[in-house]
């Protein structure tokens, strides 16, 4: 949950969005019913009076329910049957639903209610107002509802609470939260709750204070089935789903654009001109935000000008030059070099190493930036051509006595192969024979297949915004209509001014045959419109999940990442790496094939054959939230992926938004990875100064400052970089705190899952 929104929400007076949901459901914001629909609520519920007191038969005032319909109830009859329908139709069953999920069923119920088409008290709508900013939490079950007349099962348990009903449950909320980085539950909330039945003075239903006055509501006529039928608890899981949605759209963007990098992607298919040639307006916007979030990198290419002097931009762009083999060929080198028998002069291999190791220090970048130069002003080449020659030429000294070495001693009896595989796996791949053309879907279609999910996001909000601002029970009362008579009877100068209410009972009176008429049964209950597109949004974003999968199968599949080795590990074979993240991510994928499978296209006829189809709008919205959370975790194990193969491509320079994306998950996630590594917390553990800084932090009583531990693990992993893998200082004080041997990885991808789910890195663009 977030923090605290303190300025109120009014309702009734406007349209609410999937913001103001998530505001009031997850931000705790306080919520009072607008005056003006205080007004309107009144006068609906004068003509509920005017029909009960002059016994016009009407569904859900005076008779039955479904194929009770018929049934004429009178009297104080009339009145038990609203306490009646909801304790009867309280039969949910299954796990409760989440407090974000109740609260805004609560939030939009009494939105719905104060459009005054309901016929129900005022009064009713302060209570749910009272329940849902005094943070009481009624126990829901989640099965149970067909979509069809609403959500009724869900709607009856959370009103057993409004009503005082024995038999009702509410959550409490206990002192000890989830820690904030291990949620088990995979549950938006950091809180933890235990269902106990009713406690009639709310002491231990909630932490607060009340805030003003609680009192259980006692239901009159026509106000039971007001409160349970509607498509409330579909509309409002679907909501929340497209505002977590639309937020997992715009990390997938950010963390795609870290995996092209990772990847040294070619991103022409995210030309402008290109994209303005099919113009979705969601491929626009995903490949908007990738051409944002790539701006500046040295690991993808655009072409500028050749006379630009703007630092920041002459350094993009040296798209021949693969890092991750210069690094890679350094660190076989290094391990070669360290065996008594290398098969070549040992004093030449320890010169190669040192020629590569200058050559990064000299800034490679300046030099591939001055041939970039000389070959545009010779304008031979195609610019792709300019960029490869420009990379050869830079690196020429280090190719040429690496091959130097090869020719030499090739034919040799003593010559080791081990060298030959260096060169060959390695080194006469830094720089592309020639240009790359195009990359695998899983890149190239990567604002395609996000658009489209964009756009198909865009018509879910726009049917859920609809609903969420609609009456959806029944029978509806045209207070509008009724209304538009009463103005026609009583001119006047301000129309939108309201009746006052002694004026409007009295007319009521008069014209009760008319009134009468404008009460109406209809299906607005139906939740066939929210089940459509909740159906349609669930396919959309496990396509999302599909082919982040993909990318993360590109990167560590060694024979098509472009130098990054196998399993994005330093040692092969003693380390799988990450082997198995990608085997969890294709196993959810596979998860989300069966959720995505549509809800609304089955039926089965409730109440006696009287409702005899449904639209299963529930089940479409549950899964669909599903989904999602299950995208969130393949997007998390993205983010890993793409942090950890970067470091292989270093220190090359990340785009504008990669490089803030890299930062905040090497510090909220670095951390992790190192003291996640056995062996060097085990060195930093008998570290003396270690030692002794701990032992002052024990004798002084204060809480010890772990900064410092963590100071230390990274030197050991430094070190290690240094000494193991022979990286220049250049390189390995630009690499990130990362994996080097094999770590525990569940508590990683817990970190990196809530970051998601909190929106901490779609809040970095």
């Amino acid at each position: 949950m977030e923090k605290n929104s303190s300025d109120c929400l009014y309702i009734g007076g406007r349209d609410l969005t999937l913001e103001d949901i998530a505001s009031v459901s997850r931000s705790f914001r306080p919520v009072q019913l607008d005056e003006k629909a205080r007004q309107r609520v009144t006068l609906s519920r004068e003509i509920v009076e005017r029909l009960k007191q002059d016994q016009v038969k009407v569904y859900g005032l005076n008779t039955g329910f479904a194929s009770s319909r018929d049934i004429l109830i009178t009297g104080e009859k009339a009145k038990k049957l609203s306490k009646n329908l909801i304790k009867s139709h309280a039969a949910g069953v299954g796990r409760p639903y989440s407090e974000d999920v109740v609260r805004g069923s609560m939030l939009v119920r009494a939105h719905t209610l104060a459009q005054g088409n309901s016929g129900v008290r005022p009064e009713l709508i302060d209570a749910i107002l009272s329940m849902l900013n005094n943070n009481i939490y009624p126990y829901v079950p989640q099965q149970g509802s067909c979509g069809s007349s609403g959500d009724l099962a869900p709607l009856s348990h959370l009103f057993l609470v409004a009503i005082g009903d024995n038999d009702a449950r509410v959550h409490r909320r206990c002192l000890q939260k989830y820690d904030e980085q291990y949620s088990y539950e995979g549950c938006r909330s950091n809180y933890r709750y235990i269902a106990t039945p009713l406690d009639k003075d709310f002491i231990s239903c909630t932490l607060f204070p009340l805030k003003g006055d609680f009192s259980f509501i006692e239901l009159k006529e026509k106000e039971g089935l007001a409160c349970n039928n509607g498509t409330v608890f579909s509309a409002v899981i679907t909501a929340l789903a497209a505002y977590d949605a639309g937020q997992l759209l715009n990390t997938a963007d950010l963390c795609a654009a870290l995996s092209y990098e990772a990847i040294q992607a070619v991103p022409d298919c995210l030309d402008e001109e290109i994209i303005n040639s099919r113009p979705h307006p969601g491929h626009a916007t995903s490949a908007s935000n990738l051409r944002e979030a790539l701006a500046g990198s040295a690991l993808v290419y655009s072409f500028h000008d050749p006379e630009e002097t703007d630092h920041n931009k002459k350094n993009n762009g040296p798209c021949g030059f693969n890092l991750a083999h210069f690094n890679r060929a350094l660190a076989e080198l290094h391990k070669l070099n360290q065996r008594d028998f290398t098969g070549v002069n040992k004093e030449q291999l320890q010169e190669l190493i040192a020629l590569m190791k200058r050559h990064q220090k000299e800034d490679i970048w300046e030099k591939i930036f001055h041939y970039r130069q000389e070959q545009a002003r010779e304008n031979k080449l195609c610019p792709k051509e300019q960029e490869l020659k420009s990379c050869r030429l830079a690196l020429a000294e280090v190719l040429s006595f690496a091959q130097t070495l090869i020719i030499t001693k090739t034919g040799n009896a003593d010559f080791d192969e081990s060298f030959f595989d260096i060169y060959s796996q390695h080194i006469r791949k830094i720089v592309y024979r020639s240009p790359q053309v195009q990359d695998n879907y899983a890149i190239r279609a990567t604002a395609t297949v996000h658009g489209a999910v964009r756009d198909t996001l865009s018509r879910t909000r726009e049917t859920i915004e609809i609903e969420l601002n609609s009456t959806t029970d029944n029978p509806i009362i045209l207070l509008k209509r009724i209304l538009r008579q009463w103005y026609i009877d009583h001119p006047q100068d301000n129309p939108e001014e309201l009746p006052k209410r002694e004026e409007f009972t009295l007319w009521l009176s008069e014209n009760r045959n008319q009134v009468a008429d404008q009460v109406k049964s209809a299906a607005n209950f139906h939740g066939e419109p929210v089940g459509l597109v909740a159906d349609h949004l669930s396919a959309a974003i496990a396509e999302v999940g599909n082919i982040t999968e993909r990318r993360i199968a590109l990167m560590v599949d060694g024979n098509h990442s472009k130098g990054l080795p196998t399993y994005l590990t330093w040692e092969a074979g003693l380390n799988s790496g990450f082997m198995i993240p990608q085997y969890t991510a294709a196993s959810i994928v596979s998860e989300n094939k069966i959720a995505a499978m549509p809800a609304s296209v089955d039926s089965i006829p409730t109440g006696a054959n009287c409702e005899d189809h449904v639209s299963m709008s529930t089940t479409a919205a549950r899964k669909c939230a599903q989904v999602i959370g299950n995208v969130e975790k393949i997007v998390a194990w993205e983010m890993l992926s793409a942090y950890q193969a970067l470091q292989f491509r270093k220190p090359a320079k990340l785009g504008a938004k990669t490089s803030k994306l890299e930062n905040f998950l090497s510090q909220q996630i670095g951390p992790h990875f190192l003291r996640l590594n056995d062996e060097w917390r085990e060195k930093v553990g008998q570290h003396s100064e270690y030692q002794s800084f701990t032992d002052a932090f024990l004798h002084s009583g204060q809480v010890r400052d772990t900064s410092f531990f963590y100071h230390l693990l990274e030197q050991e992993m430094r070190q290690q970089l240094e000494n193991d893998l022979g990286l220049d200082q250049n390189i390995y004080q630009s690499i990130q705190p990362c994996m080097l041997d094999d770590v525990t990885f569940y508590p990683l991808h817990e970190v990196a899952y809530k970051l998601i789910q909190q929106g901490d890195i779609a809040r970095l663009w």
